[in-house]
């Protein structure tokens, strides 16, 4: 399964509701002509399966918070502000970090493509430096592009943990570290070799 975003677990469940209901001026069951138990568990059980079910519930959750809050804004204020610092935020912080995930999954593939092509021209040339003799530090002559590839496909690759289960948090997270220790200058055999390696080892496609 895609790895849920954060703001899943911030989101109120029914019992939390139920909790906050009661602390918040004892708001009694029934107070709008809306189920947000039910909207909320709607939500639980949809962004369980993945980003696009849980957009859609949200959506659909977003609607029912504002109908809740229009029924209780004079009557119970303390609930009503409790919702909108709390609950509201939450899910609106869901929506908009879900949709620049849902954004980037048309970049995947060109910018997987783009930093493959950067990585075996470096792989050419340190085929070549080490057939030559491994004299002095090797450098590949693309650096500078081959390192704007390789972390601008990285972010779009951690994005892509949240969206789909064809790219595991493990593998984000060892092409990172990889990424990572080629920033700081260091082009040897493992590095290169593991940034071939893995990046064959992406999908081709979201």
């Amino acid at each position: 399964m895609p790895v849920p975003l954060v703001y899943v677990e911030l989101i109120w469940n029914r019992t939390k509701w139920q909790d906050e209901r009661k602390k918040n001026g004892d708001v009694p069951k029934g107070a709008a002509k809306v189920s947000m138990g039910d909207a909320l568990d709607k939500f639980h059980k949809a962004a369980a399966k993945g980003l696009k079910e849980g957009r859609a519930a949200a959506e659909d959750l977003k609607k029912a918070i504002a109908v809740y809050k229009a029924a209780i804004t004079t009557k119970y204020s303390k609930f009503h502000h409790r919702i909108q610092k709390s609950l509201e935020s939450n899910v609106n912080s869901y929506l908009t970090e879900s949709k620049k995930i849902v954004d980037s999954v048309p970049d995947f593939t060109k910018l997987r493509e783009l930093a493959s092509t950067e990585v075996l021209v470096a792989g050419a040339e340190f085929q070549h430096w080490e057939k030559a003799g491994s004299q002095g530090t090797f450098k590949p002559s693309n650096s500078k592009k081959l390192l704007e590839a390789l972390t601008t496909f990285l972010t779009v690759a951690n994005k892509m943990t949240f969206y789909t289960d064809k790219i595991t948090k493990n593998a984000a997270t060892l092409y990172d570290r990889t990424v990572y220790a080629a920033s700081s200058g260091t082009w040897n055999k493992p590095i290169i070799e593991g940034l071939v390696k893995q990046l064959k080892e992406f999908p081709n496609a979201i």
